[in-house]
């Protein structure tokens, strides 16, 4: 979460213009997160000093009025206007108070500046390089965002998208990768993680191991070659082999076909583009495909080449960009 959105959370909460919504995601964010619950602690005690705050010293005016008739003598003595004095210490603590949470609040925001986030558009690609020399790989729609203490006292990061981890090994500080309540850990490894926020999480190795923690303390791992899938509705981790290396190529931006059962083909696209392919019913076991090095090439071109040379036809779904149907198969 950004800085940011916690300290509009903290100032709402302390001012009481919080919604109950807003007041039980402040309370999530302070029990999980130790420098949130501080912070928050800190804010609160400030404001609630002013409202406690009573002053050390009265004034009684008409005590003063009466020694001053008694001291001073007058011909004419109008009625003694009386007026209350009081003390405006209250308010300008409050006034002090206030910029006090501004001043937290421009630090906070400076600190988050200064904490590194990287995120792509759709359809984009970026490669970044971290503190420690980890490598990541971003899809189009992802965002990376960095703990500030990143490769000094922690390898922490927060994580939606989807994005190959290349990290450098480090046994004295694990890479831990926050994905909404779960996360992930390793000493060093490389492997791809999908967090699209459709209830699913994948991970697939292709060396090291990595662990997975869910919300409820759950772990699994997966080693080289093996993928993992936690679903969030049912709570369920399954696992299986992975058999393509096109699984981890898209990193790379290439795709390689080597007389490819056409069903694997079909499901390397899926995973390369981010795509749902309907296979119709259609026949498929007696089709291979065998391609020349892809590079960088759009979904269309693969697509030309594969009704070219094996008869395979693929038709967009009208509602969905991301959903194709398979219309023809005549393998050649």
């Amino acid at each position: 979460m950004k800085n940011i959105e916690y300290i509009n959370l903290i100032l709402r909460g302390v001012s009481g213009n919080s919604s109950s919504d807003e007041t039980q995601k402040l309370e999530k964010l302070m029990s999980t997160d130790p420098i949130i619950r501080n912070e928050a602690l800190l804010v609160e005690n400030i404001w609630e000093a002013c409202d406690l705050y009573e002053p050390g010293i009265h004034f009684n005016a008409d005590a003063a009025f009466i020694k001053f008739k008694k001291e001073i003598s007058v011909t004419q003595t109008p009625d003694p206007k009386i007026i209350e004095l009081k003390s405006n210490f209250p308010t300008l603590l409050k006034y002090a108070a206030s910029l006090l949470i501004l001043a937290f609040a421009a630090y906070s925001v400076t600190t988050f500046i200064d904490r590194p986030e990287f995120e792509t558009g759709e359809g984009q690609f970026k490669q970044i390089e971290l503190a420690d020399g980890s490598k990541l790989y971003l899809s189009g729609e992802t965002m990376v965002n960095i703990d500030r203490k990143f490769a000094e006292s922690n390898r922490n990061l927060e994580f939606e998208g989807k994005a190959f981890f290349d990290v450098v090994e480090d046994k004295n500080l694990p890479f831990i990768i926050d994905l909404d309540n779960k996360s992930l850990q390793v000493i060093g490894t490389s492997f791809n993680v999908i967090n699209r926020g459709d209830g699913l999480i994948i991970v697939e190795v292709m060396t090291g191991e990595v662990l997975f923690i869910t919300d409820t303390g759950t772990k699994d791992s997966a080693t080289k070659n093996q993928s993992l899938v936690y679903n969030s509705t049912t709570g369920k981790i399954t696992k299986k082999e992975i058999l393509s290396d096109n699984t981890f190529n898209w990193s790379r931006k290439v795709l390689s076909f080597d007389n490819t059962p056409l069903d694997q083909v079909l499901s390397d696209l899926e995973s390369y583009y981010e795509i749902h392919i309907d296979r119709n019913d259609l026949d498929t076991k007696d089709c291979f495909f065998t391609s020349p090095y892809l590079k960088d090439a759009p979904l269309t071109q693969t697509l030309d080449i594969l009704r070219t040379t094996n008869g395979v036809q693929l038709i967009a779904n009208e509602l969905n960009a991301k959903e194709f149907i398979l219309q023809q198969v005549s393998c050649k």
